[in-house]
């Protein structure tokens, strides 16, 4: 999938050169440290979009998914929990 071959070493190698990575999850864990730019969707429909570290909070993901959600940074990307 996708996923796996972003938190690969050779995904990991692309984003750190700037390359222009697409990535296609419903899964935050997905999301791994060298990703910049984040979009967040909501029925099809752009709901925050900007850099990771401001969109990606456990305020903005309770939002998006109507669930109390902890949003934590762990060395190797993003961990997601019930609040």
């Amino acid at each position: 999938s996708g996923a796996v071959a972003a938190r690969s070493g050779r995904g990991r190698r692309l984003c750190r050169r700037r390359r222009s990575v697409v990535l296609v999850t419903h899964h935050v864990e997905d999301i791994v440290p060298e990703i910049e730019r984040v979009v967040l969707l909501r029925g099809g429909r752009i709901v925050a979009d900007g850099p990771a570290r401001r969109v990606l909070s456990s305020r903005a993901l309770s939002a998006l998914f109507g669930a109390s959600l902890r949003l934590r940074r762990a060395a190797d990307g993003w961990r997601v929990g019930p609040a």
